[in-house]
């Protein structure tokens, strides 16, 4: 499989870099050391990161993105987790939330949300996990009951990330109007209104710069429009979107990787130890060789999962996301571990970028539904 860029390809991902350096690295200078970015910070970023072209660019010209193919996506999350694995992490999920609407939206839909992401005007989140729930749909106990032309939403969303910013979300709650109110339903809600309140965000441990939030819903009302698919259509609608998902978040742990790579060898060019670099040094050669063969067959893997995406086929689509996320996020911490080691003491610092990048890597493991159920998840697909 011939994984060469175009020309459209290769700008794509030398605008993100020059954007990461331009725009990016400042932030992290001034906020760094913050668990997550004031929403004034956010919101400027978005909008400047969609004026340069980066947000929405598989989405349909129609609804004001620019229609480009997934690999093109892919390498524009890559290049912003080089410098930031927070902030690529946000444009995931943001991309995530556009991908539920051009996928199950209507006209209307559409032409209301999609462009307030492409634009930049608004955050999009989606949520799902609740305190009870893990991965398991059955125990989700948020309801929208429909009164009237209006649903009225109850209930609470655990660990939420964009949760606290303005612009529209995705809530998968129980759905009056199924069987027995018992089946899930997906609707579209506009966050920081009346009957929307986010508590503190959490403090975690890394993937700084996005907040992280529980949601609480009191008797917050949406017209009945925002149904989002058909009724309880939710958790297949959310099972959907979670090969994009997987795609983009694929990406970040890719970025990361090429940052553990990048700075593993620049620190070790630097580093003077007896008179001479420790390049020289067998151990530290075989570090980063281990971590250059991680680095180069994770990229295979992700490009090949972007090129089945772009194809098409359901099948390979479903088998190659889980393939990927489970590589992925293994050879992520096994990288990172590794750079650490070449970094010795030093690595173990908040003066040196190898300390985020470690924190940033555990999340691939754990977040989104864990690396055992995934293995479930391939192996049904696979022995069907």
């Amino acid at each position: 499989m011939d994984f060469s860029f175009s020309d459209e390809q290769i700008m794509f991902q030398n605008m993100a870099r020059e954007f990461s350096e331009r725009e990016i690295v400042p932030l992290l200078e001034e906020h760094g050391e913050a668990d997550y970015f004031p929403p004034e910070v956010m919101g400027q970023l978005w909008k400047k990161m969609a004026a340069a072209g980066l947000i929405g660019v598989t989405l349909p010209r129609e609804y004001g993105g620019l229609g480009i193919d997934n690999v093109a996506q892919t390498l524009i999350v890559q290049e912003i987790a080089r410098t930031c694995g927070g902030i690529a992490w946000s444009l995931s999920i943001d991309l995530w939330f556009s991908m539920y609407i051009n996928m199950f939206g209507t006209e209307e839909q559409k032409k209301e949300f999609i462009p307030q992401i492409c634009q930049g005007k608004g955050i999009g989140s989606v949520a799902f996990t609740e305190p009870e729930t893990g991965t398991n749909p059955k125990a989700i106990t948020t309801r929208a009951t429909l009164d009237g032309d209006e649903y009225v939403i109850n209930g609470t969303k655990r660990f939420i990330t964009l949760s606290n910013l303005d612009g529209p979300i995705i809530v998968i709650a129980k759905d009056s109007e199924t069987e027995g109110g018992n089946k899930l339903s997906a609707f579209i809600v506009q966050k920081n209104v009346p009957g929307y309140r986010t508590n503190p965000p959490w403090k975690k441990i890394g993937m700084h710069g996005p907040a992280t939030c529980d949601i609480y819903f009191d008797n917050l009302r949406i017209p009945a429009g925002n149904l989002l698919g058909e009724h309880g259509q939710g958790y297949q609608i959310l099972l959907d979107t979670m090969e994009v998902n997987h795609l983009t978040h694929n990406a970040v742990m890719l970025g990361l990787c090429q940052s553990a790579y990048d700075e593993s060898v620049k620190y070790a060019q630097e580093r003077m130890v007896r008179g001479k670099p420790i390049t020289q040094f067998q151990t530290i050669q075989t570090l980063i060789a281990d971590i250059a063969v991680g680095l180069e067959v994770s990229r295979s893997q992700l490009y090949r999962f972007a090129s089945v995406m772009d194809a098409g086929e359901l099948n390979d689509v479903q088998v190659q996301s889980r393939i990927t996320r489970i590589f992925l996020s293994e050879t992520l911490n096994d990288v990172a571990r590794k750079a650490l080691r070449v970094h010795g003491c030093y690595g173990y610092t908040e003066d040196f970028k190898i300390a985020r990048i470690v924190r940033d890597a555990l999340f691939s493991e754990v977040i989104e539904v864990v690396n055992d159920v995934q293995r479930i998840i391939l192996a049904n697909h696979l022995l069907g």
